[in-house]
């Protein structure tokens, strides 16, 4: 009995931890009920299956006019081999909170997708994926996010392939 417990609790925990990182003002909507039951996935997977994206795994490489909306949801984020917080048992403040897996960016520059590791109790990667437009009022040459979607799991590949087959299952 203990031991389902403690799986609930996981399974709780983890992604209301996932979504409560995104809850600050970063000036991007994110519509929790679209998210929670899919309704945008199909336009991404859809951008995955047909669109060219470049991959990266240096957080150096983040495209400027994204940059600033990332720093302001995620703050420093730490390149594979770097130190970073990835328990919560030893807590040291100067560590970034995440680990870049990688992002990705169409040749278009308006859809965005970054892989990352999250550390805490269980560390789990997350997946953030925006739409960006120019529409509105573009501060400091960042793009506006028209739509974005994201997932907590255990996905763990590095091709774009892989993302598109853990997102086609996940939408099944």
């Amino acid at each position: 009995m203990k031991f389902i417990r403690f799986v609930l609790l996981m399974f709780v925990f983890i992604p209301s931890e996932c979504y409560s990182q995104f809850r600050k003002d970063c000036n991007i909507h994110f519509d929790e009920n679209k998210i929670h039951y899919n309704y945008n996935l199909d336009f991404f997977l859809n951008k995955l299956k047909t669109d060219s994206f470049t991959l990266s795994q240096d957080r150096k490489q983040i495209p400027s006019f994204i940059k600033g909306k990332l720093d302001c949801l995620l703050g420093d984020m730490a390149n594979k081999g770097e130190d970073w917080q990835q328990t919560d048992v030893i807590f040291d403040e100067t560590l970034p909170l995440h680990l870049l897996q990688f992002f990705l960016i169409n040749k278009s520059n308006d859809v965005f997708i970054i892989v990352y590791r999250n550390g805490g109790i269980g560390e789990y990667t997350v997946i953030l994926m925006m739409h960006l437009t120019d529409k509105g009022v573009i501060i400091d040459h960042q793009k506006n996010v028209d739509d974005a979607w994201y997932s907590d799991s255990f996905f763990t590949g590095t091709t774009i392939q892989e993302l598109t087959e853990h997102l086609t299952r996940k939408n099944d």
